[in-house]
This record gives C-alpha cells, sequence and structure tokens, in this order.
C-alpha cells in the first residue's frame, strides 16, 4: 500500500521538474532573441568594436557581444560540422564536397560566361590567413616578412592586429606559406565553389545585398579574421567577400568566349 507522504514527494519532485524546466525554456528563449538582437545589429556593433566614434562603454559592450557571436559560431564549426585543424598553424578548414556548381555570372564581362564546373571535393580554410598564423611561418625562417614590415619583432608587437588577416604578402610569399601548412593555394574553381556553393549566388550569403562584409568605407580598416560569421558560406568559410584580397593559384585571364575557357582550362 503506497503511503500518503510517497504521494507528496512524487508531487514535490513533478513540481520541481516543471519549474526547472520551465526556467531552462525562458533562458532559452531569452539566449535565442538576444542573439537574433546582436545579428540584427551585427554590423553597427563590429563598427562600434573597430574603434569608429562612440562612447567608451558602447565600445565595450559591442566588443563583448561581436566576441560571442564570433565564437559560438568557431564553436559549432570546428565541433559540430566535423571541420578540419591543420597541425601547422591551427586553420581550421571546411569540407567542400564532390559535384558540379555554377561558375561564372553575366553582371561583369570578365565572369562570363555563366558555366556550370565539376570539382572533386576538397577542404579549405575557413577563414583567411591572420597575423598570428603567417608570424608561425616567419617564425622558423620560411616566409618572408610581409612589405612595409621592417622586423620580426615589430611585427609581433602589433598584438591588436594579430587576429588579423595578414597583408602585403606576395603570390610567391603565399605560395611558400601553404607549402609549409602542407597545403596549397585553391584553383579559381574551388575559391568560388566555396564562396557561394552550387545555386548561382551572387554574394557568399544569398542573392540579396545587406552588409554582411567589411568593404568600402564601412569600416576603414581590416577586422578579424573571425568576423561576419553571419556572412559565412554554405560551406562555412568567412569573409569570402570583404576584408582583403585573397590570392588564389590560377593566373588570371579573361576569357572572353566559351571555346577559348575550355581550350586554356
Amino acid at each position: 500500500m503506497i503511503k500518503r507522504r510517497d504521494f507528496t514527494h512524487l508531487k514535490l519532485l513533478l513540481i520541481s521538474g516543471g519549474v526547472l524546466l520551465a526556467f531552462g525554456l525562458v533562458c532559452l528563449l531569452v539566449y535565442l532573441l538576444l542573439i537574433s538582437v546582436i545579428q540584427a545589429n551585427y554590423v553597427d556593433l563590429v563598427i562600434s568594436d573597430s574603434g569608429n566614434p562612440g562612447s567608451p562603454a558602447m565600445a565595450k559592450i559591442a566588443n563583448l557581444a561581436v566576441v560571442g557571436i564570433d565564437t559560438i559560431y568557431a564553436t559549432q564549426l570546428r565541433y559540430w560540422r566535423g571541420a578540419m585543424v591543420s597541425p601547422a598553424d591551427e586553420m581550421v578548414m571546411v569540407y567542400v564536397p564532390a559535384g558540379e556548381f555554377k561558375m561564372g555570372g553575366t553582371r561583369h564581362p570578365d565572369t562570363r560566361p555563366l558555366h556550370k564546373v565539376y570539382l572533386d571535393d576538397y577542404w579549405i580554410d575557413s577563414t583567411e590567413v591572420s597575423n598570428a598564423m603567417y608570424a608561425r611561418c616567419v617564425g622558423e625562417g620560411i616566409c618572408n616578412l610581409p612589405a612595409k614590415v621592417k622586423s620580426f619583432d615589430s611585427f609581433l608587437a602589433q598584438t591588436e592586429l594579430l587576429d588579423h588577416p595578414v597583408v602585403y604578402v606576395t603570390w610567391f610569399d603565399a605560395l611558400v606559406y601553404c607549402r609549409w601548412a602542407g597545403r596549397r593555394l585553391p584553383s579559381e574553381a574551388e575559391w568560388e565553389k566555396a564562396a557561394r556553393g552550387v545555386d548561382g549566388r551572387l554574394y557568399p550569403w544569398g542573392f540579396w545585398e545587406p552588409n554582411l562584409l567589411n568593404y568600402g568605407n564601412l569600416i576603414g580598416t581590416t577586422v578579424p579574421v573571425n568576423r561576419f560569421p553571419i556572412g559565412a558560406s554554405p560551406y562555412g568559410a568567412l569573409n569570402m567577400a570583404g576584408n582583403v584580397r585573397e590570392w588564389v593559384g590560377d593566373s588570371y585571364l579573361l576569357c572572353p568566349s566559351w571555346s577559348l575557357c575550355l581550350s586554356w582550362s
């Protein structure tokens, strides 16, 4: 026979479980609301975090919000999407499956014609190479210092720029770095597929034109390589539009006709 106190204990357990569940749901809703608000205002927060005019308090809040979003995405990329990490420079790489994609476009002469290209599967860097990553190669005596950098010590002294993309490196510098890291420069086709996916989209995030990238005078300088995760490509690559220009393995050739593109490919 079940005693009355046993029912009392059961009721207390059910009530406690219900309270904890409700609390968890409220926390989840608040978290999702906060994330959506931060994402909606991400560009403004990046601008504030990049030293543009504003109060120090707002800059601090902006930094916490932006770093929080970037960290959530980096964690998701590394552990949930099954990304690969390069042992040489700790670059997180994303996987691009084999298949056809729409390459080129119709808006500009040097992107015509729009055509289908088949590629085998491959891995590609999820971000631009940062100054900190490039410094490893320089420190081992393999890579040259970027142009306009006088010494290795001065290169490392710019601590606020270590997570920014390395700039003023030549195509040959990029080639040497990739070989040191056990990788290679992607072809133009590989870079483009990683940037736009297979549906012929105009931008990494889709067909619309929101400010999900660092371009023009929006910020006026580079931003860390893991910024703008809300503008990631379909495969998870960041800053495939904006921030800095990126080298590929191919030489640039204007293809005035489909037959020439085939003969030069």
